[in-house]
């Protein structure tokens, strides 16, 4: 998914393939985290119901940036 971000500095997500919204939609009212691509370490988390978006501390993301949802047992 690409994350993009807004100028009140909020985020938008954008659904790239149809696994993410499908997975999302199972895991219900949770927290799921992301990473950068490539990478195993989260970077900060969706809400699977509300996409509301969290950064970790001290992550600072591009403002058009790709994502990968990570299994829950990374957190």
């Amino acid at each position: 998914m690409r994350l993009i971000k807004r100028d009140n500095g909020s985020w938008k997500v954008l659904f790239t393939v149809a696994w993410e919204v499908e997975h999302l939609a199972e895991v219900g009212d949770q927290w799921v985290p992301f990473a950068l691509p490539q990478m195993r370490e989260p970077v900060g988390q969706i809400h699977a119901m509300s996409h509301e978006i969290r950064l970790a501390p001290g992550v600072t993301l591009s403002a058009r940036q790709v994502v990968t949802l990570l299994p829950e047992k990374v957190v």
